[in-house]
């Protein structure tokens, strides 16, 4: 920064780390002479709006974070942050426009899956939330309790003959598991697959 004090991107990190370390002061400082010059400069604005929290001040965070959104749209950092301000404010809405803005365009910057799958389950989404867990899945495929889970989704939607692919595979990651069985059971019964079913029964006696 001393080397070329216009840098921007630079000024942005030194204040991140200041503030990081409790150097409040300097990093407003920094963030002030960037803003001056770019208001909606992605880091800065993400610097900014952390600043604004500490200080109790929501409102101003979020303004300054959708500012830099619309100056730059597919930045992960400004979505990922908006984001979340936006979950703790309880726009779940909001959050999840955020979240699937930033798995679109910057799906490495974060696990927008996995932000995706907490916004859609506080907002009670049962059809959004049974997408974002098949995608899940396909990155996860031994996590029992995320296939399970699904299979209960589909099962409530009435999506039985996902819900019999979805408990198939549970079983193929733990063929102990009492509860894959009962819902590929039951999957299989909603499709009046009464042979499968015996057979299943019998298999498992």
């Amino acid at each position: 920064h001393k080397m070329d004090p216009g840098d921007r991107d630079v000024a942005a990190r030194l204040a991140a780390e200041y503030l990081r370390r409790d150097k409040a002061a300097d990093a407003k400082k920094l963030i002030d002479a960037v803003r001056a010059k770019e208001p909606g400069h992605p880091l800065a604005c993400v610097v900014a709006a952390r600043m604004l929290r500490r200080a109790k001040d929501d409102a101003g965070a979020k303004a300054v974070l959708e500012e830099a959104a619309k100056a730059n749209p597919g930045d992960g950092r400004v979505l990922l942050e908006l984001g979340k301000l936006r979950l703790d404010l309880k726009d779940l809405d909001g959050a999840a426009a955020a979240f699937e803005a930033g798995r679109k365009s910057a799906p490495g910057e974060a696990d927008w899956l996995g932000l995706l799958a907490r916004v859609y389950d506080v907002a009670k989404k049962p059809e959004q939330l049974a997408g974002v867990l098949a995608q899940q899945s396909l990155a996860m495929p031994d996590d029992l309790a995320l296939y399970l889970r699904l299979a209960k989704l589909y099962t409530n939607a009435g999506k039985h003959a996902d819900a019999e692919k979805v408990a198939r595979a549970a079983l193929y990651i733990d063929l102990t598991s009492a509860e894959a069985k009962e819902l590929l059971m039951g999957a299989l019964a909603a499709q009046k697959k009464d042979k499968e079913v015996e057979a299943i029964r019998a298999r498992f006696q």
